[in-house]
């Protein structure tokens, strides 16, 4: 190898560390690596020179139409931020304890946003639910806090546009979508990179993105792409279809550093580069000029020219601003990566183990490289090496590339876990721990040379990574734990698993995991023993004789008429309904929907409707007669709070409209009525049983010339608005609970359980 040869090429190493021709995460079907199709969007890529940030308040609420618009249509890079990772929410699946639920939602929105060719960042701040006011927010989102996250999000990616997401849920006086806003209008114009703050202001006369148009080669609108990513959003795909009926996004420009008049929202987005490389640009736009038509010809001699001059100013830091660093650093990444599309580079690679724990061995391989040039020189970099990482029994990051050979790779000691969910805080803005390699190739000429980087995201865990899946149960007859083990590392493990303290025992049960990956799950049963004081105590989990976790218990008292037969509409898998009638002790049946269901319901005594059926289970409403008729013969119909586009589209009672709200935070006070038999038996609902609840205290307000008629026993204080509504009809009567009792349940809330046991006695 020549001197000037190998002082290029090293050159090009150091330049091109984070900025080659990268394998994003993407969809293969929109995101090819060769072909007309890569050509064109690595062209449109480099012209475009652009880059746009979506922040939402949590997963699920971006504008993903409008993403797809961007990044297929004019060539942007995008990145979909989460101030907070949507815990706090529900799931369209099963119930969900929060930790779980956070990590579905993050791995979800990886995956959208890869399907859309683009990255993900979490700023993990707390949800909130509900806020009845400013106050409350900035208690678990301190300014300084907030604003410092979004700095370091805008220094890490270096956004020209930030799109602000709209809170979809439509409701007014959304205190947190407010500060945000605010903070991030300070955080702006902190940031020598965004240029504008588009903010969706669901206001019909705001700026529209085109997402209607079609795409130049694969022929659908990016509304139908955006609609094909959304569907990655399986725990919200009913959530989403309520919140997106007859909206459009709609922006309005509330930052920005351009002096004129924004019109139309994609005008004048592209920063003008510098007098200085106004030339290079010149032959940038030449360049594309040709490339996007499909037809290369001569493109790689004039892609090398022009990467020459992007890597001679470089040389020059010390004389160049900001701006000009970035968008040289920027050109140097877009060329690259066309020029891999324009040579057909492709790299078929594959992990061995992407869930690893400390000092634990995995192997990376090299399957299939095509479009290399047989007379060069191809080597294969791991910048992680310097983090500790040993790669291929060795210290040395840069090793000759052969195909099909498994390379060793052994992660660093003293790794920061990040699984299973609740036993480790969730810290990282990334999925997963990011970790990086090169595949470089100097071919006899500078045009066919290359560097090619992709990156594989891995997650860190114990040994034995230990889940208990009941974190927290009620001390009462029957109650069970479950847990799940893995097995992580490569050494085989077994022994048993039980409940063993002071205050409780179960069952042991064994296992053996002699692989990796090997999982046992399981069920212990609970045996009490003591007679301790009402309250809540941690009981061991062990493995053998040795502590690897506890779970929580709570005693307390409530009453409940078990005489009573309780059948139960539209609940999903692991509902916090259902586990807490097991909790106490009813028994009750799970309703089907179907011909038989006036059948089914005759022999009861109460019906209850899960929270989110009438949106989870469409068909309810057409059962709506029946319910009537149940209530007429003496049944007790109640209802558990409903989203309100779908009760006030059919209510299974009429006269009573909901509309959403975020203002019944979990500390709102009440207005009770003292002698309303609800509140007094059998079991007297007293003013703790009120306190420490979790997110929110409802949902809706309820409201309606029907309330007229209605006994109204539990009302948010100051407005009046019932939480509560219960109606005599017939023989039997008819009740609505717009409280939030789901997560009160999952938390074993003593005043939640006993006023489930008294809607169901009374």
């Amino acid at each position: 190898m020549s001197a000037r040869k190998s002082i290029y090429f090293s050159l090009l190493i150091i330049l091109l560390f984070f900025l080659s021709c990268q394998k994003d995460v993407a969809s293969k079907s929109y995101f090819p690596e060769t072909g007309r199709n890569a050509i064109y969007q690595s062209s449109i890529d480099l012209r475009r020179n652009l880059k746009v940030l979506s922040i939402s308040m949590q997963p699920g609420q971006e504008d993903l139409s409008g993403l797809a618009y961007f990044r297929l249509g004019l060539g942007a890079k995008i990145m979909g931020a989460y101030i907070t990772n949507g815990e706090g929410g529900e799931s369209d699946i099963r119930g969900e304890y929060p930790p779980y639920l956070a990590k579905i939602r993050r791995e979800e929105a990886a995956d959208v946003l890869a399907y859309l060719g683009g990255q993900v960042h979490f700023l993990n701040m707390p949800h909130i639910a509900s806020a009845r006011d400013s106050t409350r927010v900035r208690e678990l989102w301190p300014a300084d806090q907030l604003q410092a996250g979004l700095v370091e999000l805008f220094s890490q990616f270096r956004p020209d546009v930030v799109l602000l997401a709209r809170d979809w849920t439509r409701v007014r006086n959304n205190h947190q979508w407010e500060r945000l806003h605010a903070d991030l209008i300070t955080a702006a114009k902190e940031s020598p990179f965004v240029e504008h703050l588009f903010v969706d202001s669901d206001n019909k006369k705001g700026l529209l993105i085109p997402v209607d148009e079609r795409h130049k080669f694969w022929k659908k609108t990016y509304r139908k792409v955006g609609k094909e990513a959304a569907t990655k959003y399986r725990s919200l795909a009913v959530q989403r279809n309520t919140w997106l009926r007859g909206y459009e996004p709609s922006y309005h420009l509330t930052y920005t550093t351009s002096p004129q008049q924004i019109e139309e929202i994609d005008e004048r987005l592209s920063t003008s580069p510098s007098k200085r490389l106004s030339r290079t640009d010149h032959e940038i736009r030449k360049l594309t000029d040709v490339t996007t038509q499909g037809n290369p010809g001569d493109a790689l001699r004039s892609l090398v020219a022009v990467l020459d001059s992007v890597s001679y100013y470089l040389t020059r830091t010390y004389d160049l601003k900001v701006r000009e660093q970035e968008t040289l650093l920027r050109w140097k990444k877009e060329l690259e990566k066309l020029r891999c599309a324009l040579l057909g580079v492709e790299v078929e690679y594959s992990i061995s183990d992407k869930m690893l724990t400390d000092r634990q061995l995995t192997f990376f391989t090299v399957n299939k490289l095509k479009g290399v040039n047989d007379e060069g020189e191809t080597h294969i970099y791991f910048p992680s090496a310097d983090k500790g990482w040993i790669i291929n029994e060795d210290v040395a990051s840069r090793i000759s590339l052969e195909l099909e050979k498994k390379y060793p790779l052994v992660t660093p000691e003293g790794l920061d876990y990040t699984y299973p969910p609740g036993r480790h805080e969730v810290t990282s803005s990334t999925l997963g721990e990011p970790f990086q390699f090169f595949i470089l190739h100097q071919g006899p000429t500078k045009e066919e040379s290359f560097i090619y980087s992709s990156t594989v995201e891995f997650t860190f865990s114990p040994k034995v990574a230990i889940e208990i899946l009941s974190p927290i149960v009620r001390m009462t007859p029957g109650e069970i734990v479950v847990f799940r083990l893995t097995n992580i590392s490569r050494d085989g493990v077994a022994d048993v698993v039980r409940a063993d303290g002071p205050l409780a025992y179960s069952n042991e049960s064994k296992f053996r995991l002699s692989n990796k990956d090997n999982l046992h799950l399981d069920t212990l049963r609970i045996s009490w023993t003591g007679r301790p004081d009402v309250g809540t105590y941690l009981i061991p989990l062990k493995i053998g004789y040795t502590q690897v976790g506890n779970f929580a218990a709570r005693k307390f008292n409530a009453e409940v008429d078990k005489s009573k037969k309780v059948g139960i509409v539209g609940n999903l898998p692991n509902s916090p309904l259902a586990n807490a009638l097991r909790r106490l002790n009813i028994n009750f049946s799970s309703i089907r929907l179907d011909k038989s269901f006036s059948r089914q319901i005759a022999f009861l005594d109460v019906l209850l409707v899960d929270r989110r059926a009438l949106s989870l289970k469409p068909q309810i409403k057409d059962l709506k007669n029946d319910m009537v008729n149940f209530v007429k013969k003496g049944g007790h119909l109640i209802v558990f709070a409903q989203d309100a586009v779908t009760w006030n589209e059919s209510p299974l009672w009429s006269g009573m409209d909901l509309t959403p709200t975020v203002q019944y935070d979990e500390n709102i006070e009440l207005k009770l009525s003292s002698t309303h038999t609800l509140l007094k038996q059998p079991n007297p609902i007293a003013s703790q049983d009120w306190n420490g609840w979790l997110y929110s205290r409802g949902y809706n307000i309820v409201s309606g010339n029907a309330l007229e008629n209605m006994e109204l026993p539990v009302r948010e204080k100051h407005s009046g608005k019932p939480l509560i509504v219960s109606l005599t009809g017939g023989k039997g009567k008819q009740t609505y609970v717009d409280l939030a009792l789901g997560h009160q349940w999952m938390n074993i809330h003593p005043g939640a359980y006993r006023l489930l046991a008294n809607l169901i006695s009374n």
